[in-house]
């Protein structure tokens, strides 16, 4: 425990699970989900989007409106459940990234705490005496690599910039399901396919040099890198998604809208077992004077969490309605977020 604790921090008020709380998980892996995305437009079933493709010869945008996309086999990672963030889109297009803008936010406030790890995981490694190994960053839950790209070329960037390290090599490690778009992974880091708020000419992060992109198909509920290898990682709005759902939810398709007391408790249970594996396997993973920075979807002492206030009612609760409106209750009882 003691070394756990000493090996990982929590962005602002995003944070580990409480224990034994009324509040369901609070602060917990179980709040909402990588489905905020799906809101936002990222998994939108049928969509014409445009989109941004690499072409033969000099780089130009096809316009031409995708979708429907043929259905892909989906890998999931032993000893957890199937079909909890199923990618959508068309394989190699970088769907995920050009149709989310709330990961983009996520991001965004994560970045001072990001950058801040670097900056004191380096000058661990120069009161070490460590200015030759690889600087090794990990992007934990990291869908098609886009929408955390410009946090990752600033993070190379201040790398470079600090003194001692300017010629250290920097590797980049991408984690998410086997099942995941790893072709958009890799055309979005090699800039065959362009990124928001990357310039075209950086091609990804090609233009920095010295910089090696590496893929992680492990899931984050187990060690993902050699044991004392990582420098610094990162997880913003992933480690919410349950190794398995412990129970059916009777009265709610998410937990997070559930006011079943069972129901709560099991996934109390759940969310606190899952992030101690969370920690376990981060905590091999970390070298000596390492950070981890997690955000990740919460509920608040109000019961309040993303897009549920005293003004709003949530997107769940919308989908729960609606869902309900459409289906069976056989249906409805059965279709639950993990």
């Amino acid at each position: 425990n003691n070394r756990v604790a000493a090996q990982f921090r929590c962005a602002s008020r995003l944070s580990r699970p409480t224990h034994g709380n009324d509040n369901m998980t609070k602060k917990a892996v179980s709040s909402l989900g990588r489905s905020i995305s799906s809101a936002c437009g990222a998994h939108h079933p049928r969509s014409g989007r445009v989109f941004a493709r690499a072409l033969p010869g000099p780089r130009t945008v096809d316009q031409t409106p995708r979708g429907p996309f043929p259905a892909r086999c989906f890998a999931t990672a032993p000893g957890e459940s199937s079909l909890k963030h199923t990618p959508y889109g068309e394989q190699g297009s970088g769907f995920y990234t050009d149709a989310t803008r709330g990961c983009f936010d996520v991001i965004a406030r994560l970045r001072p705490q990001v950058l801040q790890a670097i900056e004191e995981s380096l000058a661990h490694r120069a009161a070490a005496g460590d200015f030759t190994s690889p600087f090794r960053i990990m992007d934990l839950g990291t869908a098609d690599a886009g929408t955390s790209m410009p946090l990752v070329r600033e993070c190379i960037k201040l790398v470079r910039a600090t003194k001692g390290f300017a010629d250290v090599p920097v590797e980049v490690i991408y984690e998410d399901q086997p099942g995941n778009d790893w072709v958009s992974v890799f055309a979005r880091t090699q800039g065959t396919v362009p990124t928001p708020n990357v310039p075209a000419e950086a091609n990804g992060l090609s233009d920095l040099g010295n910089v090696f992109v590496l893929a992680s198909g492990t899931s984050f509920y187990n060690a993902c890198c050699a044991p004392g290898s990582v420098d610094v990682a990162f997880c913003a709005t992933a480690f919410h998604w349950l190794t398995s759902q412990p129970t059916v939810i009777p009265d709610a398709l998410h937990s997070a809208c559930s006011e079943d007391p069972a129901t709560l408790k099991a996934f109390r249970a759940q969310a606190e077992a899952d992030w101690r594996k969370i920690l376990t396997a981060r905590a091999a993973e970390l070298k000596p004077g390492a950070r981890l920075v997690v955000a990740n979807f919460a509920k608040d002492e109000n019961g309040y969490f993303l897009g549920y206030s005293s003004r709003t009612e949530s997107m769940h609760h919308n989908f729960a309605r609606i869902w309900q409106g459409l289906v069976t209750p056989a249906e409805f009882a059965a279709t639950n977020f993990p």
